[in-house]
């Protein structure tokens, strides 16, 4: 190997490559330090989020006890057992999710099983038995079906939380 003759080499002054030392900073007495409020709680910020998860949660969990409180028994054949609230509009549309007449009570087996008139099984029955027995319930899909926006889900909760006091609920 052919080894480099270093003595012909220019040195590099290094020292410009240093870092400056910092300058002081000037003191501006007119600029006034912020005062430190208190922190908000990871509670409090959910709480504060209308449309976040935490009011989403409870606004259904109001909807759900509402609903079985109004609405007690199957509007199919009556029952009492086993109940299960029925979003007429689909939850997707977060708008309608919670809206107080956005439901059929139905038991379980009209909700889900029954090959002849259930709202996930046999939905044309369904629709079918809502347009003979229930002319108001199909008015609501027909006149709600293109709402849009951005919900509020406090208000919901709120609104729903009302109307289950007005009724004698807790």
């Amino acid at each position: 190997m052919n080894k480099i003759d270093t003595s012909k080499l220019k040195r590099i002054d290094t020292s410009s490559f240093a870092h400056p030392k910092p300058k002081d900073k000037p003191t501006n007495t007119s600029i006034k330090p912020k005062k430190k409020g208190l922190k908000k709680s990871k509670l409090q910020k959910k709480k504060d989020n209308t449309r976040g998860l935490y009011w989403k949660k409870k606004a259904m969990a109001m909807w759900g006890k509402f609903q079985h409180h109004i609405n007690r028994s199957c509007i199919v054949c009556g029952t009492t057992e086993n109940l299960n609230a029925h979003h007429l509009i689909s939850r997707s549309n977060v708008m309608l999710r919670n809206h107080p007449e956005n439901c059929a009570m139905l038991c379980v087996n009209h909700h889900l099983y029954d090959n002849k008139i259930s709202a996930h099984q046999a939905p044309l029955g369904f629709i079918r038995f809502l347009e003979k027995n229930h002319p108001e319930m199909i008015a609501f899909m027909e006149e709600n079906q293109n709402v849009t926006g951005v919900p509020d889900y406090k208000a919901d909760y709120e609104i729903l939380e009302a109307l289950l006091r007005d009724a004698g609920g807790e």
